[in-house]
C-alpha cells in the first residue's frame, strides 16, 4: 500500500515538474535593437550635454553567454554611481535604526 502511494507521489512530481513553462527565448533581434535603442539615447543625450563623452562597455546577460553592449554618457555613469551610493547609505541607515 505505502508503495503505491509513494509512487503516485513521484508520478505526480513528474508531471508536474514537466508542467512548468520554461520563459520563452527572447530573439536575437529584440535585443540589437534594444542596443540600438539605448545607443541613440545616449548620443542624443551627448548632443544635450557638453561632455558628449560615451562610455560603452559589454555587460553579462543573466541567462546568455553572450554580453550586451551598453553605451552611457560619463553624465549617465556618474548619476548611477551616485545613485547606487545613496542607496547603500539608506539601507545601511534604516538597518542601524532596525536595531534600536
Amino acid at each position: 500500500m505505502q508503495s503505491k502511494s509513494f509512487g503516485g507521489l513521484m508520478l505526480m512530481g513528474l508531471m508536474l515538474g514537466c508542467a512548468t513553462a520554461a520563459p520563452p527565448p527572447q530573439a536575437s533581434g529584440t535585443t540589437a535593437q534594444g542596443t540600438q535603442k539605448e545607443e541613440k539615447a545616449a548620443a542624443a543625450d551627448a548632443q544635450k550635454n557638453p561632455d558628449p563623452t560615451l562610455i560603452c562597455e559589454s555587460v553579462a546577460v543573466t541567462g546568455s553567454h553572450i554580453p550586451r553592449k551598453v553605451c552611457r554618457t560619463a553624465r549617465q555613469v556618474e548619476k548611477e554611481r551616485d545613485d547606487a551610493q545613496r542607496a547603500v547609505q539608506n539601507a545601511d541607515k534604516v538597518n542601524r535604526d532596525w536595531g534600536k
